[in-house]
């Protein structure tokens, strides 16, 4: 059975499943992730209305029709579902760990901290309301700057339940809004942009991260 250990910062917190020496139990965090998603299958977290007003924003900051999009941590595949209504002519695949991602359109089963070559450098955005199930989250941020093409933006939404003394095995990442922006830019290396409310759900709210052209 993994021990598991929690670290902690300016805030946020964290808890992971670790070996005996010290490193992270990616098999034990996959097995409670993937017996989360099947346990809430039925659930959807996110919005058509959120989604809806992050594509706005979207346009916005990229100033120009974006023509591939990443979710990660989808579950049913309803953002990017909702993503490729809102953006015509983009196409928009999904990552979700658990063993059902197949079973739903536009989505890949996929851990989100995992580089994937055939999506680095290609995506005018990554988007995720799912950040509070990384057990590496700097990890998690690196990975996501090196899917976007330069020039282009992570959107992360972010809960009001998302806080650190929410964190358990499921949702072992907790965070307090006001230091997403120094965790994008020190651990994502991104350029923060700014970020705004969402007219769904208490307490939501997108933070906006470019990675710069070099």
């Amino acid at each position: 059975m993994a021990k598991w250990i929690e670290e902690t910062g300016f805030g946020w917190r964290l808890r992971k499943p670790v070996k005996e020496d010290g490193s992270i139990d990616w098999d034990a965090y996959s097995a409670v992730q993937n017996k989360g998603n099947h346990d809430k299958i039925g659930a959807v977290w996110a919005t058509k209305g959120n989604i809806r007003f992050i594509a706005g924003m979207l346009l916005a900051e990229l100033r120009m029709p974006p023509k591939f999009g990443i979710c990660h941590g989808t579950r049913r595949g309803c953002e990017q579902e909702w993503f490729e209504e809102a953006l015509p002519g983009c196409e928009v695949v999904g990552t979700e760990i658990g063993e059902s991602a197949t079973t739903f359109p536009r989505t890949v089963r996929w851990d989100f901290h995992d580089e994937n070559p055939e999506w680095t450098g290609r995506a005018d955005f990554v988007y995720s309301n799912a950040f509070d199930h990384s057990i590496d989250p700097r990890g998690a941020l690196e990975t996501w700057r090196g899917q976007l093409r330069e020039g282009g933006a992570i959107f992360l939404e972010f809960g009001g339940g998302n806080i650190p003394a929410n964190v358990s095995d499921l949702d072992p990442f907790g965070m307090i809004p006001e230091v997403i922006p120094w965790l994008m830019l020190k651990w994502g290396g991104l350029q923060v942009i700014g970020h705004s409310p969402l007219p769904e759900g208490p307490g939501t709210c997108c933070f906006i991260g470019r990675k710069s052209v070099e």
